[in-house]
């Protein structure tokens, strides 16, 4: 099944009906549409057992392991233990094999007999569709990186035709900020994504496009629109908002990107993207109460 997403077009091949159950509004119908050269092809299988690769280990955080895969097919692994919290149940390991460039990818999430035992297997799918659908937004971000564009944690809107990001750590308010608007312009604001929207050069121009992961949040949609302006958010005492150089820019904007720390080329890529886009594109400071006044103090001010 083919999907546009950005921008691109992505061919999903698989027994995953979480992932077109939410991919729904990107679904390509039209078979006049199809592009010669599809950007991301994805498959997606259950099996019975997935193996640690043996292989040059870039990045180990404790859950998941990246590795090197050399050879004739050079490219990556990405291996992820897949604990439910709480502890004391078996590993689910999943492995995500990835070429070079990031656009053909093969998941795969064990099912095995163990595991049927334990748990009802049709639950034990249902989980394993849910949690590959999370896991597909990894090669994505890496595959965006090399499209002109990047993956930045945030909320995203359309108010009148333009596009704003509001950006900050977890916790700080992005989701409150939007609701604000929300409740103040109704049906003139529209949310694009409410934590991972991607963010894509097309014809020279940044634009903000939807994208289907928005971490817990259901709220996105398969909109495109040109990226206005950036807002990073500090909850204060007092509202007040202001204009950032380059250097403040960057330096509080990078931390909220999706980044490959583990690949120097692809890393030297997303920042190359960062910093066009800082300097296109206005980035403020909102220091601020959760409450009205500081969403007009924005609007007034872009």
């Amino acid at each position: 099944m083919l999907y546009n997403i950005a921008g691109l077009w992505i061919d999903f091949e698989g027994d995953n009906e979480y992932f077109k159950k939410r991919c729904i509004s990107f679904l390509s119908d039209d078979s006049e549409t199809r592009p010669e050269k599809i950007d991301m092809k994805i498959s997606f299988e259950i099996i019975d057992y997935i193996e640690k690769p043996d292989a040059s280990v870039l990045l180990d955080n404790g859950s998941t392991i990246i590795s090197e895969r050399k050879g004739p097919e050079p490219g990556y692994y990405i291996y992820a233990r897949n604990l439910e919290p709480g502890g004391g149940k078996p590993e689910k390991p999943s492995l995500i094999e990835s070429n070079t460039t990031w656009d053909n990818i093969n998941i795969k999430f064990t099912l095995n007999d163990q595991l049927r035992s334990m748990v009802d297997e049709d639950k034990m799918k249902t989980w394993i569709q849910h949690m590959s659908f999370y896991e597909m937004g990894i090669p994505f971000r890496f595959m965006l990186l090399l499209k002109n564009g990047i993956q930045i944690h945030c909320s995203s809107i359309e108010y009148e035709g333009k596009g704003f990001i509001f950006s900050a750590p977890s916790g700080t308010g992005k989701s409150t900020h939007v609701r604000l608007w929300r409740e103040l312009f109704g049906d003139k604001v529209t949310i694009i994504n409410e934590d991972r929207p991607a963010i894509r050069y097309i014809n020279n121009i940044p634009m903000i496009c939807g994208t289907p992961w928005s971490g817990t949040s259901d709220n996105f949609t398969n909109r495109i629109v040109p990226l206005s302006n950036i807002i990073m958010l500090q909850q204060a005492p007092a509202n007040s908002i202001e204009r950032l150089d380059f250097s403040r820019a960057l330096q509080l904007l990078m931390p909220r990107c999706f980044l490959p720390y583990f690949d120097s080329e692809l890393m030297q890529k997303g920042i190359d993207t960062l910093e066009r886009l800082i300097r296109d594109v206005p980035v403020y400071l909102l220091k601020c109460l959760p409450n009205y006044e500081a969403v007009e103090l924005v609007r007034k001010c872009l």
